[in-house]
């Protein structure tokens, strides 16, 4: 999925996003001058320039924002946001030091024990980007309120190619929500990199090219600016940092893994001269992070080859299975992986260590969600899956039964939640309701760091599941609920997608007015954070309400101003201007809190969601097959 299908273009003009390719080492002022000779950028108004710039070249997560806000804090025109700098400049401290205590893990399964982001990416080939993609946010709106209040006429994001991810991701996030009537220009002055000369020769040397490139690839794709070429002529020179990464071990690589920051975790893999098995595992699901997913395949054959270790190889081909069927949708290819694992566990040596049952738990759990994916894929019921998909997890789940470690408390957690899924996706909602409130329950969350956050992400599936069960009327208060919670904790993504869901079961609920209030507040909220999804889920809620209002020519009305406005037409123009509303569906799906956010990440996204495809959701399923290798 591209990005620009996730989030609406920004609402500025284009020349106030300006993308100049220049050669390396161009004087920041220099080019800004030249900026403003050739397109008369803001000539009318006293120049307030903030510039953004890596001092020496650290890729480090926030080694750029950090010094960034703090520039920006010390500004008295901003006055209150000053604190609220200081509060964000301190979370990135922290997410730093949590990140580098990695370092201290001695290799992966080190890692896992100390952090449960590390061990969703280790284990699960899954993002759990929430809080650091709450915290972008959050610092992007407040970033943006700041130069606003200050009267800043420019930000010049200097030599981009040398700042790191995160910080880069904060940047393209605020100027994609500038205001239209803002005075703002953004400059983003780009020169070639130079990582294919620093690690000219190396195994993985073309790992920090990819990541840069498609992610910068990434941020011209949702900002579109208007790219343009530095002048001819002499320049003035100005030396720009060499790019570089904090020394780390394999476990604290694992740390820019967890936090997204893959141009760090590629350069470590690209200086990695003779990659040992935990080498191997850490680039491979850099690599499925990344999208090149053959390639983390090979990899993981690789390490297998060298691995003498029968519980560590079991797992190599687990997490082959994995990428198999998540990723490139062949079931067969899956099962045939987690064969091997099964058999790797036949010659166990008491030399071994690592947990022989809780690897043969995670293949159980595996093989679980095959039987269930073979059966949509192929279009069987899915009542010829479910005895399997049982089955496999109910063992699973016997096999982990007991046991304290941070690995099988989390996979006790991710068996519950899919044996409720799975009664679910069998018509069993009331079990499924059940093992969900057993399994997730709010104490569970008390003294947590995230607490509050974490008890309304409990609640929005017990809403979710309710409402796709039937109640509506009892998920609407916990939605609802949840919303505000979300408002409260300023994470307006959050509460913009929770308020689809409730709009949505008020509007099954018949409560069409309610709804329709909702729908129409919700999607000026999308607009604002620029949700494509949201636009369109929102616009189509409302209209559906209208037309249940006897209001079919304010519906019309809708749906032709959003489609001007915002390029997104529910329903075609001719058939909209015929006055034919038959075709309007309302969305087929409730949301909750989601783990990752996707539209902050800007990072390669599986080409179709086999969460929707597990739960028969058509589009998804034939993505899939379609994808299937």
């Amino acid at each position: 999925m591209k990005h620009s299908e996730l989030l609406l273009p920004p609402t500025t003009k284009q020349d106030s996003r300006i993308w100049l390719n220049q050669p390396q080492g161009t004087n920041v002022d220099a080019a800004l001058h030249a900026l403003v000779s050739q397109l008369g950028l803001h000539q009318n108004l006293s120049p307030k320039v903030l510039v953004c710039r890596s001092p020496d070249g650290d890729l480090s997560t926030y080694a750029v924002a950090i010094p960034f806000l703090e520039g920006l804090s010390k500004d008295p025109a901003i006055g209150l946001f000053s604190g609220q700098l200081g509060h964000l400049i301190d979370a990135m401290r922290k997410a730093r030091v949590e990140e580098a205590r990695l370092d201290a893990a001695s290799g992966l399964e080190g890692a896992i024990e100390k952090n449960g982001d590390a061990l969703a990416a280790l284990r699960r080939i899954s993002r759990e980007s929430m809080v650091s993609s709450n915290l972008i946010d959050q610092a992007a709106r407040c970033v943006l309120a700041a130069l606003r209040t200050a009267c800043y006429t420019h930000v010049v994001i200097s030599s981009a190619e040398t700042i790191d991810r995160p910080s880069l991701k904060l940047l393209a996030r605020a100027c994609l929500l500038t205001p239209e009537d803002s005075e703002l220009a953004w400059v983003w002055l780009v020169s070639p990199s130079d990582c294919r000369k620093i690690h000219a020769g190396s195994e993985f040397g073309m790992l920090p090219v990819c990541a840069r490139e498609t992610f910068m690839g990434a941020i011209k794709s949702v900002l579109r600016p208007l790219e343009l070429d530095a002048p001819q002529g002499p320049h003035e020179a100005n030396i720009t940092p060499k790019i570089h990464i904090a020394r780390r071990g394999v476990g604290g690589a694992t740390g820019w893994l967890a936090n997204l920051n893959y141009d760090a975790c590629a350069h470590w893999a690209a200086a990695r001269a003779d990659p040992g098995i935990d080498d191997c595992r850490l680039i491979a699901l850099l690599m499925v992070n990344l999208g090149l997913y053959d390639d983390a395949v090979d990899i993981l054959q690789r390490a297998i080859a060298i691995c003498d270790q029968a519980t560590l190889r079991c797992h190599l081909w687990y997490v082959s299975g994995i990428i198999w069927s998540k990723r490139l949708y062949n079931v067969a290819r899956s099962n045939a992986c987690f064969e091997m694992a099964d058999s790797a566990l036949e010659s166990v040596a008491a030399e071994d260590g690592g947990d022989p049952h809780m690897e043969r738990a995670w293949v159980q759990n595996g093989r679980a969600m095959n039987a269930i994916l073979a059966a949509r894929l192929a279009h069987k019921p899915i009542s010829t899956a479910f005895p399997i998909a049982f089955s496999h997890l109910t063992r699973a789940f016997e096999l982990v039964r007991e046991g304290g470690t941070r690995d099988r408390v989390y996979l006790r957690f991710n068996l519950l939640g899919n044996m409720s899924n799975l009664m679910e996706i069998g018509g069993n909602y009331a079990v499924a309701l059940d093992l969900l409130n057993r399994t997730f329950d709010e104490s569970l969350a008390r003294g947590a760091e995230n607490e509050r956050e974490w008890i309304a992400q409990q609640r929005c599936m017990r809403a979710a599941l309710m409402a796709r069960a039937g109640d509506g009327a009892a998920a609407i208060p916990i939605f609802a609920e949840a919303r505000e919670l979300m408002q409260q904790f300023d994470r307006p993504i959050s509460a913009e997608a929770l308020g689809r869901s409730q709009a949505k079961a008020l509007y099954q609920s018949g409560a069409y007015g309610e709804a329709r209030e909702l729908f129409s507040v919700c999607l000026g909220e999308a607009r604002t954070l620029r949700s494509r999804l949201g636009v369109q889920t929102h616009a189509v809620g409302l209209a559906a309400c209208e037309v249940s209002l006897g209001r079919e020519k304010a519906a019309l009305s809708l749906l032709h101003t959003i489609g001007e406005m915002e390029d997104v037409w529910i329903l075609p123009p001719t058939t909209l201007e015929s006055g034919d509303l038959s075709g309007l569906r309302i969305q087929d799906a409730y949301y909750g809190l989601s783990l990752n956010i996707p539209e902050v990440d800007l990072e390669d996204m599986a080409p179709a969601s086999i969460a929707g495809a597990l739960r028969g959701r058509q589009s998804e399923v034939e993505a899939a097959r379609a994808l299937k290798k």
